[in-house]
C-alpha cells in the first residue's frame, strides 16, 4: 500500500539531524554509527537521507499499516538506500496523528546486514 497522504508528509529536522544522525545523542548514537558505517551519512549530509525518505514514502507501494493507538495510525516502510559507500535497507516508521491528515516520520534506522555484529 502507499503511505496515505504521503505528498504532505512531514520529517522533523530533530528526527534526522538531532537524533538518527547525531553521534552525540544519548539514545540515538547507535543509529548514527550505523548510518555512518553503512552509508557514510552524518548530520552534515542529512539531505541525502531526507531525499531518500521522501522518495520512498511518496513512491513506494510497500508501506504497511501496523496499528492505531491513542496517538494515531502507525505505518512502516522499508526501502533500499544506496550511496557511494554502500547499500542497505532503511526501516522507517510513520504516524498519522489523530486530528491530522498527513504522515510524520517517527523513526528511521538502517537494518544490520545478516552476518554482521
Amino acid at each position: 500500500m502507499k503511505l496515505p497522504n504521503s505528498e504532505r508528509l512531514f520529517i522533523p529536522e530533530e528526527k534526522l539531524e538531532g537524533y538518527a544522525l547525531n553521534a552525540s545523542h544519548k539514545v540515538g548514537s547507535h543509529k548514527a554509527r550505523l548510518f555512518r558505517a553503512m552509508f557514510d551519512l552524518t548530520s552534515e549530509n542529512a539531505s541525502v537521507l531526507r531525499k531518500a525518505l521522501i522518495e520512498a514514502a511518496t513512491q513506494s507501494e510497500d508501506a504497511r499499516y501496523t496499528l492505531t493507538d491513542n496517538y494515531g495510525a502507525k505505518y512502516v516502510l522499508e526501502f533500499e538506500l544506496a550511496t557511494e559507500k554502500g547499500k542497505g535497507i532503511i526501516f522507517s516508521s510513520w504516524m498519522i496523528r489523530h486530528g491530522e491528515d498527513f504522515p510524520r516520520l517517527t523513526s528511521c534506522y538502517p537494518l544490520k546486514k545478516k552476518g554482521r555484529k
